[in-house]
């Protein structure tokens, strides 16, 4: 990971919207999914 790189949590109540916002930001460069919450 570089000074430039984004880091995000993933915040929704339904594990479906998480898992599909995972996968595409995943595949991205130069983001990384750090967790996941069901609820804040």
């Amino acid at each position: 990971m570089t000074k430039s790189d984004i880091t995000v949590l993933l915040v929704d109540d339904h594990a479906l919207v998480r898992r599909g916002f995972r996968r595409i930001l995943e595949d991205e460069p130069g983001i990384h999914v750090v967790g996941e919450a069901a609820n804040g």
